[in-house]
């Protein structure tokens, strides 16, 4: 189990409200991404508590969506990941030494997901061309 107090669920999840609550309310789409897990399991367990109440949070928020970061930056099961093959197949660095923040590298797996959500909630021009003006 966790070491935080139930309160501090509590006031997370207000928080969570509060920040959503001024980034939608003219009508703005949100992408939370999902905070990856850590080397450290004791770490780890704390953010998945996170994530848990911010996935839940986010269900009344019908303009976000939650980015599940575990397929880019966590192993196959979900856990800690230091080096992962790119896309050219060359081993890079996710994480920097302190097993916590991300490196260039790490921030580069996460973009694929990030460009798919922002061309879903971009609105494209219309095809159509304007009037001509009148002479």
């Amino acid at each position: 189990t966790c070491a935080l107090p139930i309160y501090w669920d509590i006031l997370y999840e207000q928080r969570l409200r509060e920040l959503l609550d001024l980034f939608t309310h003219e009508g703005a789409s949100v992408l939370w991404i999902g905070i990856p897990a850590m080397r450290e399991a004791g770490f780890s367990r704390r953010i998945a508590r996170m994530n848990s109440i911010a996935q839940h949070v986010l269900l009344d928020y019908p303009k976000s969506k939650w980015l599940d970061s575990t397929s880019s930056l966590g192993d196959a099961t979900g856990a800690f990941e230091q080096y992962r093959q790119d896309s050219t197949g060359r081993l890079v660095q996710l994480r920097t030494a302190d097993g916590i923040h991300l490196t260039a590298a790490g921030a580069t797996m996460l973009w694929p997901a990030i460009r798919e959500w922002l061309a879903s909630v971009t609105p494209q021009p219309s095809s159509a061309m304007p009037p001509s003006p009148s002479p």
